[in-house]
């Protein structure tokens, strides 16, 4: 057996070592299984045959299935995340009856936390066929166990995959390149929020629902600085939060190849985009943690990097540059209507706690991205139910809440007991706002609910409110549960029939 270590700090082969040959062993069916600790299996891959490209091993006929004696011998590609320094290395390979058949170790010194190494097995035609394993081990901590089938039958023909992985710089010109800026536009021409999307290589232009839920208007800002006006919308799921936009089909820009559908597994490594605060673009580097689906939601990917909220619709990559997921946001739409202003510290930031926003580290397979054109105007999706209304900013508010109770013996009535779910069994809940007009004002005032499909089920009797500018005004509403099936609604207080606060709350059994 050979096993040469990889320093990835993208590159470069710094050790190899021979080590003791063992009579034949194998790769296949299990893929990576996590260990805890301080250390952390990323990706395990096995072929027979590879090379180094761009810095990194590459496998160019990736399986898990064995052929003897056709099969001379066997690559295991493995990457990890560790501490930095001096470590030693074992490899217990172990045949279809558990039984420990051969032990190998190295010692090692890095300055770079994430590793990579390949081992090489020379197979001879008496080795025993069914399921092996590898377990990996650091310092003695298991680092994880890779399975693998060897086979007693006739090689079939393998396909060989000739592509070529792309260097760091490659792949992150061709990422940033067919990269977009999204900003969302309210009615009154006011940018409220930003977010990303990118080009697919048919001319799709691809973006999380988020981005653009609640917009009177879309514009896009190019990686080359132009910017257009998306007029339409070809199709979209508010739950599995994507959307595919219309644009001309004269757009310069890079177009990025989609991945072959069942390419991206757990423990693959992946690439995306992060943006800073000034709007510049860095590379981040990670693997495929998990996934997780949900009945409404669909499958989203787990990453193990996280992004900035200026980067969700970003696309997730692979070494060759080819897409398989985008980066995706909350679980339940409408929830990112919710920071459109800034309304000072009594605006209810628990809100993210309360409902696990689930933001930034999540991404949506490319595969569940499925939708026949038909194009949509903004204004459609206000009036089909598909868009979120946008907050207006009328009147400044000092603070609003949801409370189970009113401190009736306080001249203010503060609430108590705070909450943003309920049990259908609880009577009622209450509205709390405390209004901090600058100027003098008479409104209509109400509060209208909206199950999580959007469609309104609910609103409060229509009420005048006199502000005072300077003055300090209370308003409460009580609330009845018992109309409420469980689910999770979303609370919009409405003045003059525009939306100008806004919080989500859940009734449960």
């Amino acid at each position: 057996m050979r096993i040469i270590l990889l320093c990835l700090c993208w590159l470069a082969l710094f050790t190899t070592l021979s080590l003791v040959s063992i009579s034949a062993y194998a790769q296949t069916a299990g893929g990576v299984q996590p260990g805890g600790g301080s250390y952390k299996l990323l990706k395990s891959i096995s072929g027979s045959k590879g090379s180094v490209e761009a810095g990194r091993y590459h496998i160019s006929d990736p399986r898990t299935t064995f052929y003897i004696p056709d099969d001379k011998k066997i690559i295991v590609y493995m990457e990890w995340e560790g501490a930095l320094g001096k470590h030693v290395f074992e490899a217990l390979w172990k045949n279809p009856s558990g039984k420990i058949t051969a032990v190998s170790d190295f010692k090692y010194e890095t300055s770079d936390k994430r590793y990579g190494g390949y081992m090489e097995f020379i197979t001879n035609e008496t080795m025993q066929t069914g399921i092996w394993a590898m377990e990996a081990r650091i310092d003695g901590e298991t680092l994880g166990v890779h399975n693998f089938e060897v086979v007693s039958t006739t090689k079939p023909e393998i396909p060989e995959d000739n592509r070529k992985p792309l260097s760091l710089p490659e792949l992150y010109k061709r990422a940033s390149d067919a990269t977009a800026y999204v900003q969302r536009i309210n009615s009154d021409g006011v940018i409220q929020g930003v977010g990303s999307g990118f080009f697919l290589e048919d001319g799709l232009f691809i973006t999380a629902f988020q981005v653009i839920d609640g917009a009177s208007a879309i514009r896009l800002k190019l990686a080359n600085g132009s910017t257009f006006n998306v007029e339409s919308i070809l199709g979209w799921n508010r739950w599995q939060d994507w959307a595919v936009l219309s644009v001309p089909g004269s757009i310069s820009a890079t177009k990025l190849p989609r991945a072959t559908e069942g390419s991206c597994n757990i423990g693959d490594h992946c690439y995306t985009l992060n943006s800073d605060q000034t709007g510049t673009r860095s590379i981040v580097d990670g693997s495929v943690n998990g996934s997780q689906k949900d009945a409404k939601a669909g499958e989203r990917l787990k990453l193990s990097s996280s992004v900035s909220l200026d980067s969700i619709g970003v696309p997730v990559i692979n070494e060759y540059g080819e897409v398989h997921a985008m980066i995706s946001g909350v679980m339940h739409p409408g929830l990112t209507t919710l920071p459109s202003f800034e309304w000072g510290s009594g605006y209810p930031g628990n809100l993210s706690r309360a409902f696990s926003m689930n933001m930034n580290s999540s991404a949506v397979p490319l595969v569940r991205i499925q939708f026949v054109p038909k194009p949509t105007s903004l204004a459609a999706m206000f009036s089909n139910g598909q868009f979120t209304p946008l907050l207006q900013k009328r009147v400044p508010i000092t603070r609003a809440t949801l409370a189970k109770s009113l401190d009736k013996k306080s001249p203010v009535q503060n609430p108590l007991d705070e909450s943003f779910e309920y049990k259908r069994s609880e009577s009622q809940f209450n509205v709390y706002v405390i209004w901090g007009p600058k100027e003098k004002a008479q409104v209509i005032s109400l509060v209208r609910f909206y199950d999580s499909n959007n469609k309104a089920v609910g609103e409060t009797k229509p009420g005048k409110i006199n502000l005072k500018a300077g003055e300090s005004t209370i308003s409460t509403w009580q609330v009845p549960l018992s109309g409420f099936a469980p689910d999770i609604y979303r609370l919009d207080l409405l003045l003059n029939n525009q939306p100008v606060w806004r919080t989500f709350f859940k009734v449960v059994e």
